[in-house]
């Protein structure tokens, strides 16, 4: 489960330099959970993780309460009292009971609920936003329903708009795989700005949910089905909306050509590296020769195999057109020129599903390409 609220703009650029740093995301660790399990204090939960408070009475406090619960989110008792901390008592105090009392308007202020049972200790967490709203606006509705043309349905690749090559070959698309745009209204149907949202995924290893300056994300990770959660309690109002998304295969692979060594302490031949891989219909395969020589790729039925225009610096060479086989392409590397040249990448899109062999006519390298949905076998 991942809890993200609303950030500054800064916060948002930095994790967006830290997304082109890699082409994989880290997926939360979810311990496996034995049938011996029930009963053991596995976690510390919070009723609310996500608070909008006014300075004045009566919209200026909120009860918390934190529950101890076993590795199968039954709540325990007979475990102590939890404590309470505000990260700025001069903004917002908690006391001992977990009431909060909202002394001065701002965000960026969390309270932080703990409990030690034995040598095991588990922390839970609320973020506030505070307003100085004499009269706030009733909260009535919140949405992050996708909006068209958005579907529920992602790939794990994102939604392919952008695309990283590194020097090595190395494809990464965009960190946010998809993105949402929540929306809070008041009775009257006015939106109401500034609210801070929770988000959280029923199966963080298949998507998990975030969220910064005003919009949110979700950020898929293996195919699969996963409820995306979000909440709110605005000036005593609880809300939440949940949308179940369905994640594919990759939209995007690549599959990069380079010398490798085929037998133990044998000579290095040139190879496809990843040679069996998989996208959705529809999907972009891109070959990138890091290896220094010409290589060709023909498919042994190239009838449903299309040309591909540039992605990115990719394939910015021209082609004879037509799509299928690939001739010769890869230039001699040059010390001095770009870590990888154009003319060392091409690309063929797949729009029907399907097992696809090729290999080179020069080097005698094989590969395969898998197109489904990543949701039943091939």
């Amino acid at each position: 489960m991942m809890r993200v609220h609303h950030a500054g703009l800064l916060l948002m650029m930095a994790v967006l330099l830290l997304a082109d740093c890699g082409s994989e995301s880290a997926t939360p660790f979810a311990p496996t959970v034995g049938p011996d399990a029930a009963g053991l204090y596995w976690s510390l939960g919070l009723n609310v993780h996500a608070v909008t408070l006014s300075t004045v009475a009566p919209y200026n406090t909120i009860a918390l309460v934190a529950t101890p619960r076993d590795a199968k989110g039954g709540a325990l008792t007979g475990h102590g009292t939890p404590t309470y901390r505000s990260s700025d008592p001069g903004r917002l105090q908690v006391g001992p009971d977990g009431t909060v009392q909202a002394l001065q308007s701002g965000d960026g202020v969390s309270v932080l609920a703990s409990l030690t049972v034995g040598n095991v200790t588990h922390i839970d967490s609320v973020s506030f936003s505070v307003t100085d709203e004499a009269a706030p606006p009733t909260p009535a509705h919140l949405s992050i329903d996708p909006q068209p043309p958005a579907s529920s349905v992602v790939s794990m690749s994102g939604d392919g708009s952008q695309v990283f090559i590194s020097g090595d070959g190395s494809v990464s698309s965009s960190f946010f795989g998809f993105l949402l745009f929540p929306t809070e209204t008041d009775d009257q149907g006015i939106p109401i700005p500034g609210m801070i949202i929770d988000y959280s995924s029923s199966d963080s290893s298949v998507a998990y949910a975030g969220g910064f300056f005003g919009f949110s994300f979700i950020n898929p990770q293996m195919p699969g089905h996963a409820t995306i959660v979000a909440s709110t309690t605005a000036y005593g109002v609880p809300l939440a909306d949940t949308v179940t998304f369905t994640v594919t295969t990759p939209s995007i692979q690549s599959v990069k050509i380079r010398p490798r060594n085929v037998t133990l302490g044998g000579p290095n031949q040139i190879g496809f590296e990843s040679a069996d891989i998989t996208v959705v219909p529809g999907g972009t395969v891109l070959w990138i020769n890091v290896s220094g020589q010409p290589v060709d790729v023909v498919f042994d039925d190239p009838s449903n195999v299309l040309e591909h225009g540039p992605v990115t610096d990719c394939a910015a060479q021209p082609e004879p057109p037509g799509g299928g086989n690939i001739d010769a392409f890869g230039v001699p590397q040059d010390p001095q020129a770009p870590a990888l040249d154009p003319a060392n990448c091409r690309s063929r899109l797949f729009p029907v599903a399907g097992v696809y062999t090729y290999h080179s006519s020069i080097t005698g390298a094989t590969g395969r390409i898998v197109v489904n949905d990543g949701l039943s076998p091939p």
